[in-house]
């Protein structure tokens, strides 16, 4: 479901539910509350008939009576039909009983004309509140189409103001932050407003000023590394847990004979002779176990193995680094090779040289062994 549905559903269900009440709960109690305030509009208005009728009747005078009658006939639009009763019940007014049609649809008050707590005559009016409540009813229906086409007027112009307010910038906030998330991150949203969106655009634009900051700051940081690593004099090889190449600065490069588009993803076995692979494999399981570098940081004295097949002597000395996901070993080796030539010629020269001095200074010694030995035979 889109944000825009979303922001819509709420109206749309907003609006159902107060046309489902109006046209389900108010209008049937409104209609119920019309009926009965007409039959008590009527029965108010056949009182003050009582009152008019009872003179009349007094004093026997039926053509006024009759006259009266037919005027309210004429006037009242729903009366159908007027019957008048004197107190023996024989019929007064009309002057001939009349049919009604649809009698069974219309409504009947009955009322007693009384003078002095006796009766004096009793008529009845047959009411058609059917056709009453039909002109009202087509009012009513007329009002609650005027009613719901307001609020289907006001939930649309809602859900267009909740488009341009609140879906759109955020749907281009999020093209934004798609775009940043991509490597764009010259892309930026411009959006001026206090409101709560407009906070929240805010914040984004703050946060994305600090990350091009980092990102930036991170840049220079890993040129920086990346040149002291590659202008280093000692090989720089760095590996994970498995023994795989993850990189392999300039040094090692020379070293080893290696390229390192080609080494990168080879096990660093390749740059060990054979009879170091099970030691290697022993130190990497020991690793996994324990946790703890059995090669010494300050290095040690190893055999390292160059892309032509040819061994050299190498110190090396391994450290690890422990990133959020995984850890890296750094091997730092340095190629002995020269040392190792100049500590035999030391070791040769030295033992020349103690060779040389040796013979001269054993005649010497066997000289004055003589002439000492010959001067205490000479003493008397």
């Amino acid at each position: 479901m889109n944000l825009q549905l979303k922001l819509f559903l709420p109206t749309f269900l907003l609006f159902i539910g107060i046309a489902a009440a109006m046209h389900f709960y108010w209008l049937p109690n409104y209609i119920a509350f019309e009926e009965e305030h007409q039959i008590e509009s009527e029965q108010s208005f056949i009182d003050v008939l009582n009152t008019a009728l009872l003179p009349d009747l007094l004093n026997n005078d039926l053509a006024k009576t009759h006259s009266t009658l037919d005027k309210v006939l004429a006037d009242r639009q729903y009366w159908q039909s007027i019957k008048l009763y004197d107190n023996a019940e024989r019929l007064l007014y009309p002057l001939e009983e009349t049919q009604l049609k649809s009698r069974d649809k219309l409504g009947v008050i009955s009322h007693d004309i009384n003078f002095e707590d006796n009766k004096v005559a009793r008529f009845e009016v047959w009411i058609d509140f059917e056709a009453a409540q039909r002109e009202k009813l087509a009012h009513l229906y007329q009002l609650e189409i005027l009613l719901l086409s307001i609020l289907l007027i006001a939930a649309v112009l809602t859900s267009l103001l909740h488009d341009r307010w609140i879906r759109q910038p955020l749907k281009q906030l999020a093209n934004v932050a798609s775009d940043i998330a991509l490597g764009h991150y010259g892309s930026k949203m411009e959006y001026n407003s206090k409101d709560e969106v407009g906070r929240l655009v805010a914040a984004f634009n703050s946060m994305h000023q600090q990350i091009m900051q980092r990102e930036n700051d991170l840049v220079v940081s890993m040129a920086r590394n990346k040149a002291v690593i590659d202008n280093a004099a000692d090989g720089i090889i760095t590996i994970d847990l498995k023994g795989r190449i993850e990189a392999f600065n300039p040094a090692a490069e020379k070293i080893f004979g290696y390229s390192s588009e080609e080494i990168i993803g080879e096990n660093i076995k390749v740059l060990l002779p054979r009879s170091y692979h099970r030691g290697h494999d022993n130190y990497l399981d020991n690793y996994h176990a324990t946790g703890v570098n059995t090669t010494m940081s300050s290095g040690r004295e190893v055999e390292g193995l160059r892309k032509n097949g040819s061994t050299f002597p190498m110190d090396l000395a391994v450290s690890e680094v422990k990133l959020d996901d995984h850890i890296l070993l750094i091997s730092i080796i340095r190629d002995i090779t020269e040392r190792k030539k100049i500590d035999k010629m030391k070791s040769e020269f030295i033992s020349t040289v103690s060779h040389e001095l040796r013979t001269p200074l054993t005649s010497i010694q066997g000289a004055l062994s003589l002439v000492i030995g010959k001067g205490s035979q000479d003493i008397p």
